[in-house]
């Protein structure tokens, strides 16, 4: 764990950030071309681009009654089933001497938390399904999200001023909290803890007070938007960069994205370190990401952006969400119902990650085919009747 290339590792979590960015959908992963943009599951940038696209069509008459049901219809069935699954039937489905008998047993009187998608304010040491709570902020940045993107596309200052009072109170938010009680970026000095108890205690101490609240995550979503905007007043305009803008623009997204990945590597956190770092490390990554979208979606990305539209990617794309559901479930069964302890190797990592995705997209295959996609097709029979 103590090496560079492991950072990677270390610090995935950065990975969420992306989807808060860009989009977390059944219909596509990775291509944000017009012409292919279903309205499925969409997060900061994907929701700002179509609601001004939709504004605009229909002059800011939105159905807003529509704008919310939609959401929570599209999300709720395939999340109700695991969350109902992994709360009630879970401890029964396995055995062995690791096996937790009584395992979310505590949560049983939680479950409506979930499905209201406020259980992100569960603490982490009660929290039964810990991954949901990305689906709880994403659900809460959408809620609010009309209270910036009317705005920005009726009144773009006054829209824009709200937007950057967003970043900097979360930006101070997170800073005072961090600075506040002392917290770590996650994982950040794990191979050097004497004290693993201590350490673990400051690290959930760090999820529970800034990983996963709304107030210090939101940042990624706000520059998704500001991308949004962006491409919707570039008004598909391609090919404007000149070459040395385009250097530039590379060199400050790979310093921005890079360095909050690789920069903590063997560097001693001080309180006011960790302050800066908690604060802006999550808008540097996304502000990286969101280059490459730029660049991509304005004719300047080449190769990259050729392989992230590869069509390939769409079958998959269609399952991420129901992965996502599942694949901890799966890998949660697997260790617990192990008859001995394992010894960690990378041969025996590799394996048990190639086997996972394998058996995650099989088992979200199946998830989608029985509760996501009939829905799906119910909602649009109901809209359908209802236009005639």
């Amino acid at each position: 764990m103590d090496s560079v290339p492991f950072q990677v590792l270390l610090q995935a979590p950065f990975s969420v950030d992306s989807f808060f960015l860009l989009v977390f959908s059944k219909k596509n992963l990775f291509i944000v071309s017009e012409s292919i943009i279903a309205k499925e599951i969409k997060s900061g940038f994907l929701l700002t681009y179509l609601f001004l696209k939709e504004a605009d069509r229909k002059n800011g008459k939105i159905n807003w009654l529509y704008f919310y049901v939609h959401r929570y219809w599209r999300l709720t069935p395939p999340y109700m089933v695991v969350v109902f699954f992994y709360i009630f039937v879970f401890k029964y489905v396995g055995s062995g001497p690791f096996w937790d008998d009584n395992h979310c047993d505590a949560a049983h009187g939680d479950w409506w938390k979930y499905l209201l998608y406020v259980n992100n304010f569960i603490p982490i040491n009660k929290m039964c399904l810990g991954w949901s709570w990305y689906l709880a902020n994403d659900m809460q940045f959408y809620f609010i999200s009309p209270l910036f993107l009317y705005p920005l596309w009726r009144w773009p200052p006054i829209g824009i001023s709200i937007l950057c009072s967003i970043l900097i109170a979360t930006w101070t938010t997170t800073g005072i909290l961090s600075y506040t009680y002392d917290l770590i970026p996650m994982f950040v000095g794990v191979t050097k803890a004497k004290d693993f108890d201590a350490y673990s205690t400051k690290m959930w101490d760090s999820f529970d007070l800034i990983y996963d609240k709304p107030y210090c995550r939101i940042a990624p979503y706000i520059i998704g938007v500001f991308l949004g905007f962006i491409l919707y007043k570039l008004n598909k305009r391609k090919n404007f960069m000149t070459w040395m803008q385009q250097i530039l623009g590379w060199t400050i997204a790979a310093f921005c994205s890079l360095s909050v990945v690789f920069g903590l590597y063997h560097v001693e956190m001080s309180k006011t370190t960790a302050l800066f770092y908690n604060s802006l490390c999550r808008s540097a990554f996304s502000i990286g990401l969101a280059w490459i979208i730029l660049i991509c979606e304005t004719g300047h990305g080449g190769f990259i952006a050729k392989l992230l539209s590869w069509k390939t990617f769409f079958p998959l794309s269609r399952l991420t969400y129901c992965a996502y559901l599942t694949h901890p479930i799966l890998i949660h069964g697997y260790y617990l119902a192990y008859p001995t302890a394992i010894h960690f190797t990378e041969y025996i990592m590799v394996t048990n990650f190639l086997g996972f995705v394998f058996m995650a997209y099989g088992i979200a295959f199946m998830l989608s085919l029985v509760f996501e996609s009939p829905l799906m097709n119910l909602e649009k029979l109901l809209l359908k009747n209802k236009s005639r």
